[in-house]
């Protein structure tokens, strides 16, 4: 019966040997192989790009308004020759009115800042801007045409009386009137300076006018001097020669007079 139960023990204690052994030989096989001290690391991963449209613009990205970017503040030409104005480095260019070295200057919010010369509007107002781009006030020749501006810049339109003389100024372009010009039905003339004749003969483009004292032109028979003279209903021109008013002809010499 010993013998017996030697036997089993030493069974027992073989097979626990066997199962110690297998479980070294399949930890070996499952266990991490090290990597080798000459293998490269992998690349770690690129950054993410930044994200557009955030609240910052990187280096030599363009301002959102599409003009230069500017290093420091101050005036800045474009490659197309057009002026923008910085008030700070790095800002994008400033737009509207800018009151620069005791001028004003604007600056087109359309065209990304771009500085405007000659004239233009803002809102209801026109101004006009010298080549330099500093606004002008007073008289202003723009493109063969005399202009007013107000102490504001505001371009002058209607009458406008200045130095004893009254000046007529489109309404619609602000450009100053010469030559035979109406304001309503009433006709007027101004001469080469653009003042308005007033008070007696004016010679106008080769045509002889009479205005009163208001300036307003006068028209039919004008009795000046003891002589009578034939100024056309609808040009208001004076008529040498023949001329009828409706209901007789009469002969005028070269002077206009009958």
């Amino acid at each position: 019966m010993s013998s017996k139960i030697k036997m089993v023990s030493l069974s027992t204690e073989r097979l626990s040997r066997c199962l110690l052994a297998g479980a070294l030989s399949l930890s070996m096989l499952v266990a991490p192989i090290p990597a080798f001290a000459d293998e490269e690391p992998a690349p770690a991963p690129a950054p993410d790009a930044p994200a557009q449209g955030g609240d910052g613009a990187g280096e030599g990205d363009a301002p959102a308004q599409g003009g230069p970017v500017a290093d420091e503040a101050g005036w800045l030409e474009g490659a197309d020759g057009s002026w923008y104005y910085f008030e700070r480095p790095g800002d994008e260019p400033a737009v509207g009115w800018a009151l620069v070295g005791g001028s004003w200057y604007y600056l087109d919010p359309a065209d990304g800042g771009r500085m405007l010369t000659g004239k233009f509007s803002d809102g209801s107002a026109s101004y006009v801007c010298d080549p330099s781009g500093a606004m002008v006030t007073g008289w202003a020749r723009v493109g063969g045409e005399w202009y007013y501006a107000g102490a504001s810049g505001a371009l002058a339109t209607g009458w406008l009386r200045d130095g004893g003389s009254w000046y007529w100024l489109d309404p619609a372009t602000c450009a100053m009137a010469t030559g035979r010009f109406s304001d309503g039905s009433a006709p007027y003339v101004a001469g080469p300076s653009g003042a308005m004749a007033s008070g007696g003969w004016a010679l106008v483009g080769g045509e002889w006018y009479y205005a009163g004292a208001s300036g307003a032109l006068a028209g039919g028979w004008q009795r000046d001097g003891g002589s009578w003279y034939w100024l056309d209903p609808a040009t208001r021109a004076m008529a040498t020669g023949w001329a009828g008013d409706g209901s007789a002809w009469s002969l005028l010499g070269g002077s206009g007079a009958m």
